[in-house]
């Protein structure tokens, strides 16, 4: 509450005592009373009950001495004619042999005004001017059942609200519909009959308008605290007892449907807790963007430290807390950032993950120094609205403090529940009880009711009836009315408050509502030009806001500052947003443009647009979706649709929406106007059309610009088209060609200046190498664009190099590095947004949990990545994922359902023309799993004949191993042979550890096959070892399993070259 500093100082005056002197004088009469709360008061700030009562105790006065006098009304009617005002309107209109009753006179009674005009009926009259009182809408019609029954019932007398402009008495908005027929009697329109059924009884036909029947008069009232929920406080009391009494904790998740009593509940159990000698700590979730101070985990932490509520404003007493519990260095600088300092060069270049695991750590053992001490109680409420940051450090912190005496309270709404999907796979070893908060009973909604004293009982137990068991439902039916859509009704009930207040205070209000539901008081003191603190008494007293903290107030129901700011004149309106645009401008542009949009300004396309980039230039590309539908949505304006469309498809572009995107870059180039506009467009379709491979219309589009980029001759263009014809040339198997492209953009690139340009185009020629089977090379200049690239923090070329940096590596042998890169690519993925690498990336780190025989976390990844590329639409990595999940249903014994997955791949190669890049990849797994010695033999020529038309690099790696232990495993050791020397033969044009290693694997086992001795069984078991310790274990599956299921003194067997399946699972299947 705000007590009267004038009041407070004369009162203290009269004692001749300074504040110090007054906080001893309450010590020594055992009034707690701190200084900081004296002068808090004196200041006009808001302070705790307690304080008021402490004051008046010590004043020997009541509290509400202490308090300031109410503010005036309006007495002189409002100074500001043109502002539209809600109103409650009277028509008139008698029926033919009807006489009109004394109008003017009547309607004067009962506080409205008779609308000038000398015309014939209908007559007009008007309540709520010139202030609004909460009994206009009873008064109104209590004047309308007067008129009817002066005129003996031959009136046709309709009520409703509407927005009215007191100068030239006009209606707003259209036309109303107003009952029609000859009826007599009195309609009230729904929108009103909510504020007065418990005075008059209504008839209800399921028109907007219901016949009025007979007066019920009664008495209006006020609500109260929790009312059931016993077995629900029963059960958070049992588990705080528990904890005091076991030194044990437990965890609590109270989750229901919105407003069904979860705070209230809460509330009640921390005044529980407050009664214990337990350490309590609260902190609330926000659904918005939070400040430093809206941080839970620095709500948290305050708390701790014995600063809880201590706002945004630094406490030094924070860093000297610290050094009293002498917290370690690290646990200090894990913390600073949750208390607003800027975290350490060190801190700042962590990954998220880390920062995570540092911080809950170090809050971790922050409560538990505190838990032993005394048990400690952690409250969290609306966890619904947690990201899943957020929702990792508090199922960390639970995890931590399990053997320790603390209790754990988490609220969240079940509409919005990460309870299945983040938190109980995170906490399935914490002892945990799950409360689902149902409806009120029948009975304890009416005990409810009951606290309202004014209402009448049948009006009350309609409340119940409609809320159906929800309690804020029912209490807002009972006060106001809960409609989202904000009924005319209560706009009128709104309306009856603001004319309590003076217009210096009803221009902060409106500001406010303007600033949203919580606002910052720094904020408004400074958008105001001066102090809000005294223009907020007013609608604290009036129930309209209250404060949260020292900076931060809240409307007391979105509601009622829904309704401030619809009723606010247009102008008005527009002005704050506009004012508090221009406040945003340097500090957050998206918040700078949603305020131009609400102001209607012809700057605000512009202003989304600068938004929009914003956020993709932070890779934050699912904020950009939300602002792009607003952008759509605006009014016609002046824009540039052509860039509208760019941006749209850059962000489908990062969140795999494939086929929209490239809808989106066709938009752009049909309305591009301006030449730079047009080549951004079609290079990026022509891009779009590479990654569904649709390689003609990617030609056609790049044949149809490239005269353009020339013409303009900017390096910038040309780099980007030079690589996408390179790109284009190494699909269609044309690798010199293609590398010849991708030499040409990389000197364009190095014309640009641009870092990044160069980058792209050095990853270009990369692949070029890879797909030439130039590994080695190709590896060593991927690993310099990772490193330039972070250099020059271009994340997103880190993560595409670390891809391919990871694929080569594991040709390289560098297994344990290549599963690095893989992680480190599938983390910058997720990190970006970017659903295309985080795709890639797992594909990667497939291929290399294979080779190291981690079936089961290639099988999670491989699981992913399919659902990810086949929401994408793109055939060619799904084509890849079939084929390593056939090769994990191989080994996982599923020898039917690995043919018919590397049956799938096969149909998609061949349908999407993939064969010269994929095809004696899949060829040569197809021939391993095939059921008989013919499928094989076609398989195998089919992918010997691509391979001599110039297939992809990768290919020969692949194909030849694959082979060759097909014709082992058959006991064909000749044709191995053959592959080996293939293998060799490519070994001496380029080292490479993945074919030195095969190529001597399939010798060792074809020389054991040509001639079985000790000898060569030792060899072949020494190869297989050391590939074994490179990493390189299930490359050949068939002969891995054969391994693993033989003795290490036994010989093993190979099956007989027969119709059997060489992967039948009778022979092979793996043990352990």
């Amino acid at each position: 509450m705000i007590l009267d500093p004038g009041r407070l100082k004369q009162h203290r005056q009269r004692l001749g005592l300074s504040q110090d002197a007054l906080a001893q004088h309450c010590v020594d009469r055992h009034h707690w009373l701190s200084i900081a709360s004296i002068k808090r008061a004196e200041s006009g700030r808001p302070v705790l009950f307690r304080t008021a009562r402490h004051l008046a105790l010590v004043y020997e006065v009541e509290v509400a001495d202490l308090m300031p006098p109410a503010s005036r009304p309006r007495e002189e009617g409002p100074e500001r004619p043109d502002e539209a005002r809600t109103v409650i309107r009277i028509v008139v209109e008698p029926l033919a042999d009807a006489s009109t009753p004394p109008l003017a006179s009547m309607v004067g009674q009962y506080g409205g005004i008779l609308q000038p005009g000398a015309g014939p009926p209908p007559h007009e009259a008007i309540f709520g001017v010139p202030r609004a009182y909460r009994s206009d809408a009873l008064r109104s019609l209590q004047c309308a059942m007067a008129l009817s029954d002066r005129a003996a019932g031959r009136l046709r007398v309709a009520l409703r609200v509407e927005q009215w402009r007191p100068s030239d008495g006009e209606v707003m908005g259209s036309a109303p519909a107003w009952p029609e027929g000859p009826a007599a009697g009195v309609r009230v329109h729904r929108d009103l009959v909510v504020q007065l059924t418990e005075h008059f009884l209504f008839e209800d036909t399921g028109q907007p308008f219901l016949r009025c029947l007979a007066r019920r008069p009664c008495e209006p009232v006020p609500g109260g605290g929790l009312v059931g929920r016993h077995f629900e406080l029963g059960q958070l009391t049992s588990a705080l007892e528990t904890t005091c009494a076991h030194g044990a904790g437990h965890t609590i998740y109270l989750r229901g449907l919105a407003g069904i009593g979860k705070t209230r509940l809460c509330t009640a159990f921390v005044e529980l807790a407050r009664q214990q000698r337990v350490g309590l700590h609260e902190a609330a979730v926000l659904d918005y963007g939070r400040r430093v101070e809206d941080d839970p985990l620095g709500q948290w932490l305050r708390s701790l430290l014995g600063r809880a509520g201590s706002g945004a404003r630094f406490d030094h007493r924070l860093l000297d807390r610290f050094e009293a519990l002498a917290l370690p260095e690290a646990h200090v600088l894990a913390l600073r950032p949750l208390l607003g300092i800027a975290p350490s060069t060190v801190q700042a270049s962590l990954a998220p993950e880390a920062l995570i695991r540092q911080r809950v750590q170090a809050l971790g053992d922050l409560i538990l120094r505190e838990a032993a001490v005394c048990p400690q109680v952690m409250v969290m409420e609306d966890l619904h609205w947690a990201d899943d940051a957020l929702l990792s450090a508090v199922a960390g912190l639970v995890r931590a403090t399990r053997d320790a005496p603390v209790a754990w309270l988490l609220t969240s709404r079940i509409e919005q529940d990460h309870w299945e999907s983040h938190l109980r796979p995170r906490l399935t070893d914490v002892p945990l009880s799950l409360i689902e908060l149902g409806p009120l009973r029948d009975d304890e909604a009416l005990a409810l009711s009951e606290q309202f004293a004014d209402i009448d009982p049948a009006h009350a137990a309609l409340c119940v009836e409609k809320a159906q068991g929800n309690p804020l439902f029912l209490t807002q039916l009972l006060r106001l009315h809960p409609d989202p859509a904000l009924p005319a009704s209560m706009k009128h009930l709104v309306q009856s408050k603001l004319d309590q207040l003076g217009h210096g205070e009803l221009d902060a209000l409106r500001l406010a509502a303007v600033i949203g539901q919580r606002f910052s008081l720094p904020l408004l003191n400074q958008l105001l030009g001066s102090s809000a603190d005294a223009l907020l008494v007013g609608p604290t007293r009036l129930s309209l806001v209250r404060p949260l903290d020292v900076d931060t107030w809240q409307f007391l129901h979105e509601l009622i500052r829904q309704g401030i700011y619809e009723a606010m004149p247009e102008g008005q309106r527009e002005r704050f947003h506009l004012q508090l645009a221009s406040h945003f401008e340097a500090r957050d542009v998206v918040r700078q443009a949603q305020h131009l949009v609400k102001a209607r300004s012809p700057q605000a396309p512009a202003a989304l647009i600068r938004a929009i980039e914003e956020r993709l230039e932070h890779h934050r590309h699912a904020e950009a979706f939300p602002l792009l539908r607003q952008l759509a949505e605006l009014d016609p304006a002046p824009r540039d649709e052509a860039r509208c469309h760019l941006l749209h498809a850059r962000v489908c572009l990062a969140q795999g929406l494939i086929h929209e995107a490239r809808h989106r870059f066709r938009l752009a180039c049909r309305e591009a106007r301006h030449d730079s506009e047009r080549i951004a467009a079609s290079l990026g379709l022509a891009a779009t059309l590479e990654m569904l491979d649709e390689l003609d219309a990617e030609e056609v589009e790049l044949q149809a610009i490239l005269p353009l980029v020339r013409d303009r001759n900017i390096p910038e263009s040309l780099a980007e088209t030079h690589g996408l014809l390179g790109r284009l040339e190494l699909a269609r198997e044309g690798q010199a060609r293609g590398r010849r492209c991708q030499l040409r953009a990389l000197e364009e690139a190095r014309l640009s200046d641009s870092r990044r340009l160069w980058i792209g185009a050095a990853i270009g020629l990369a692949d070029a190498l890879y797909a030439e089977g130039r590994m080695q090379e190709a590896g060593r200049l991927y690993g310099y664009c990772v490193e330039l690239s972070r250099r020059s923090a271009h994340v997103d070329l880190e993560a595409a190099s670390l891809v391919m940096r990871a694929t080569t590596r594991l040709y390289a042998g560098e297994t344990q590095a290549s599963l690095e890169d893989g992680e480190r690519a599938a983390q910058l993925g997720r990190q970006l947004d970017d659903r295309w690498i985080e795709l890639r990336a797992r594909q990667a780190l497939a291929w290399t949990l294979l080779s190291l025989a981690r079936h089961e976390e290639a099988a999670e990844h491989v699981e992913t990545a399919l659902g990810m590329v086949r929401a994408m639409g793109t055939p060619r990595p799904e084509a890849l994922l079939l084929e390593s999940q056939a090769r994990i249903e191989l080994v996982a014994g599923s020898h039917e359902a690995a043919c018919n997955t590397i049956r799938r791949a096969w149909h998609l190669v061949r349908r999407h023309g993939l064969e010269r890049h994929l095809g004696p990849w899949v060829l040569g797994t197809l021939a391993l799993l095939a059921a008989s010695p013919p499928s094989r033999r076609r398989a195998l020529a089919e992918g010997e004949r691509l391979l001599a038309r110039g297939a992809a690099g990768h290919n020969r790696h692949r194909f030849l191993i694959t082979a060759a232990e097909v014709s082992l495993m058959q006991g064909h050791p000749l044709p191995a042979l053959s592959y080996a020397q293939r293998l060799e033969a490519l070994q001496a044009q380029e080292p490479c550890a993945w074919m030195q290693h095969h190529a001597r694997l399939i010798r060792s086992h074809a020389a054991w096959l040509v001639a079985p001795s000790e000898r060569t069984l030792q060899e072949a078991r020494e190869c297989w070892e050391d590939g074994g310790q490179a990493g390189l274990i299930m490359t050949l599956p068939c002969l891995a399993m054969i391994y693993r299921t033989t003795p290490s003194t036994s010989h093993p067997r190979f099956p007989d070259p027969s119709g059997q399946p060489l992967a039948d699972t009778r022979m092979m299947r793996l043990r352990g």
